[in-house]
């Protein structure tokens, strides 16, 4: 038996990879799963790139932005697939379940790295007196101005004693 030519994984940078990274990226596919492919690069050698060709960091950051669009895409289709049934007619709660912890990921995901596309809307409202808008009288704001100014004084005295 002859001795088996050993192939390594590519860590030069790799304008055809690159690109192929990116388009997978941008299917929706993760990085993680691209990088088990023999292939392709370790992850650790895809975050290499990333510093040092800011070309390939634009493509990927684009390819990224439009795989979140594709998992969106996924979670309104698990939501509108009908669950599996069992043979006797009866909805398979097991497949319920995996229905639900799929959507429940990827929803949770892209509220994660994208929270203004896909995070919970949430909002405060600060109102004033019987919900008017907040006021204040120009002698409050003087004492609060003042009140500031006293304590940065403060610190910095502190930090004079220091030195």
């Amino acid at each position: 038996m002859g001795a088996m030519k050993k192939i390594g994984r590519p860590s030069s940078y790799n304008q055809e990879i690159a690109a192929e990274i990116c388009e997978r990226l941008s299917a929706g596919e993760s990085l993680r799963a691209i990088c088990r492919d023999a292939h392709m690069p370790e992850r650790p050698t895809v975050s290499n790139w990333l510093l040092a060709h800011p070309s390939f960091f634009s493509q990927y950051t684009h390819a990224r932005d439009i795989g979140l669009d594709v998992l969106a895409d996924q979670v309104i289709e698990i939501a509108d697939e009908r669950p599996g049934t069992l043979d006797n007619g009866a909805t398979d709660g097991g497949d319920v379940a995996n229905r639900r912890l799929r959507f429940d990921a990827r929803r949770w995901y892209l509220s994660k790295l994208a929270p203004k596309r896909y995070g919970d809307r949430t909002s405060m409202e600060l109102t004033g007196k019987d919900g008017g808008p907040v006021e204040i009288t120009d002698t409050e704001r003087a004492a609060k101005i003042a009140a500031i100014l006293a304590a940065a004084e403060a610190r910095k005295a502190d930090a004079d004693d220091l030195v």
